[in-house]
């Protein structure tokens, strides 16, 4: 899967006004009162943003109509295959996170911005789409594995789609000239989300030790968490870049879920899935530490004020 943020040389995807939020945030001293002014405004620049582009609000509606009704289809399934209370477990599981997709999508309605120009699209582009359906297939085998399903067959599917879509997004995107501050956000949060359940899916199936959960984290803890301490602290945009780093760990991480997931006459031996495991996680710190100094330094590349 992509490389941490999917940021498309674009850095952490911020409108000038929410910069100018963190900045108040900060003036506040990070209390209480500050933080419910913070919320209260950004939920209200959201409406706003809603409000004055009924043709963007429209897109989001059909996008999240597109992602239930997709949603069914797993439903269905599960439904028949292992009864009511499963599917309704993760029926659950699945509603809470395409909800929490979805309202994210509506609160970033104004990131879909071009990246050369600034200007605002008033519909999501094909890639936009591809994005949220990896995004609602990881959310699907997540539910899945949480309500304690058999994911032998889906797992597959969902690494199948999930390096397609995130081969296919960014160029059909600066194809069509679609590149968005939305559509680099989407990517990197559909990323994060796809490798959780991957490696979730991976370790359920017996394919990898438990340890292998904490993969995710080691790739996307540290450079998430220092880009969102520079946002808060800071007052700055930070930069979430593709790094060579980052696509060699991509390669090594969809490398190993593949051969985790295969069946079972195709995967390799034990040792030769401990080594990849083992390069993979390697990999997986090194790009996160790589990530930092970009990150940190970006504030001026920018031309942000440090604060």
């Amino acid at each position: 899967m992509g490389v941490s943020g999917g940021g498309h040389g674009a850095g952490w995807p911020l409108e000038p006004w929410t910069i100018q939020l963190l900045a108040d945030l900060q003036a506040g001293d990070y209390q209480p009162t500050a933080w419910v002014r913070f919320f209260h405004e950004s939920w209200r620049r959201a409406r706003a943003t809603a409000r004055h582009y009924p043709a963007l609000l429209d897109a989001w509606r059909n996008l999240s109509l597109a992602v239930l009704a997709g949603s069914a289809v797993p439903l269905t399934c599960a439904w028949r295959r292992y009864g009511s209370r499963p599917a309704r477990r993760m029926g659950g599981m699945l509603l809470a996170g395409l909800a929490l997709q979805q309202a994210d999508a509506y609160i970033h309605l104004g990131l879909n911005r071009r990246l050369p120009d600034g200007l605002l699209l008033p519909a999501f582009g094909p890639a936009i789409w591809l994005s949220y359906l990896r995004g609602s297939v990881a959310y699907w085998l997540l539910a899945a594995t949480g309500a304690g399903l058999d994911i032998s067959r889906l797992a597959p599917g969902a690494l199948i789609v999930g390096a397609l879509t995130d081969a296919l997004d960014g160029p059909i995107a600066h194809r069509l000239g679609q590149a968005t501050k939305l559509g680099a956000y989407v990517d990197g949060e559909a990323d994060l989300v796809l490798a959780v359940a991957l490696t979730q899916a991976a370790v359920r199936h017996g394919a990898l030790p438990a340890r292998a959960r904490w993969l995710p984290a080691a790739r996307y803890a540290l450079p998430v968490g220092v880009a969102f301490g520079a946002a808060l602290l800071g007052g700055r945009t930070p930069a979430l870049e593709h790094t060579l780093l980052g696509r060699l760990c991509g390669v090594a991480q969809t490398g190993l879920l593949g051969c985790a997931l295969a069946p079972r006459h195709f995967q390799p031996s034990d040792r030769s899935r401990r080594r990849l495991l083992a390069i993979t996680a390697a990999l997986s710190a090194a790009s996160a530490v790589a990530q930092v100094p970009r990150i940190l330094g970006a504030g001026q590349r920018d031309g942000w004020p440090r604060r």
